[in-house]
């Protein structure tokens, strides 16, 4: 089999296990789908990148199949060069999670979908339209009632979840944080009738802030029920607020009163 080269240079690959938090990452030399859920495919991503890998093949082949035989090594070795030039703006091998990479993707002019909405407005892109009727992949038509199905469907699921979220915080976190403000409130109380001084300052500065919290988890309950008669970017909101006040409450709670497993308990959970 004749290549058209009489030697290859040594060509090193990255024999690491990289981007280990990546669903779908790509490692020296191939993709790995790191186990898809149930109700996922691999079947739509391999479709996009044989669509993408067709497009590149017949924009070389395009190149070279106009060199005349004589020049065709040469050719091919400037359009691979101009190729590299081209395209290495996307090789970075530094954090990919870093704040700085994400400044120097944009530098760099590449795209970056932060949200899913970003991602699957990808799908009705006049350009990407173009490239799938062009190799009869897809039709717009048919883009466009799957960008409708992802879209209903990743509503749904946001619903859910925060439904979810409300039902715990009002009947889990709530009434944990409104037992354990009783029970400070309480233990301050007695000991200011019992006359007492020491300590008694504190449990009353607990119970005060516990109490204030209360009242916010109060609000920000209301605030997610209001966002769940809304669209998917308020019920996010919403729920991302909640998690700040519970959070913030969960250290202010007793370990045996909170009835959720705390965040350094979940590192001994087996």
């Amino acid at each position: 089999m004749r290549i058209g080269v009489d030697t290859l240079p040594p060509l090193p690959k990255d024999a690491t296990d990289r981007n280990r938090t990546s669903p779908f990452a790509f490692t020296g030399n191939k993709f790995e789908f790191r186990a898809p859920g149930s109700s996922q495919s691999c079947a739509g991503p391999n479709t996009v990148l044989n669509v993408i890998i067709s497009e590149a093949f017949e924009r070389i082949a395009s190149v070279l199949e106009k060199l005349p035989k004589k020049d065709f090594h040469d050719g091919l070795q400037k359009e691979l060069r101009k190729i590299i030039r081209t395209h290495k703006r996307i090789i970075f091998n530094g954090d990919g999670y870093a704040d700085n990479w994400l400044k120097e993707a944009a530098k760099r002019g590449l795209p970056n979908a932060k949200t899913t909405m970003d991602a699957l407005r990808c799908l009705t892109a006049p350009a990407n339209v173009k490239m799938f009727e062009k190799y009869r992949v897809y039709t717009k038509r048919e883009l466009e009632s799957r960008y409708e199905v992802f879209l209903e469907d990743y509503h749904r699921r946001i619903h859910i979840e925060g439904e979810v979220a409300l039902e715990i915080a009002t009947s889990l976190i709530y009434p944990a944080v409104a037992q354990e403000y009783a029970k400070l409130a309480a233990a301050a109380a007695a000991g200011k009738s019992a006359g007492l001084k020491t300590g008694v300052k504190a449990l009353s500065a607990s119970a005060s802030d516990l109490g204030a919290k209360l009242d916010e988890l109060k609000v920000k309950t209301d605030a997610l029920r209001k966002a769940l008669g809304g669209l998917h970017e308020e019920i996010l909101a919403a729920m991302a607020d909640l998690r700040v006040t519970v959070d913030s409450i969960e250290k202010n709670v007793a370990d045996e009163s909170w009835p959720l497993p705390k965040y350094r308990e979940m590192l001994f959970v087996y």
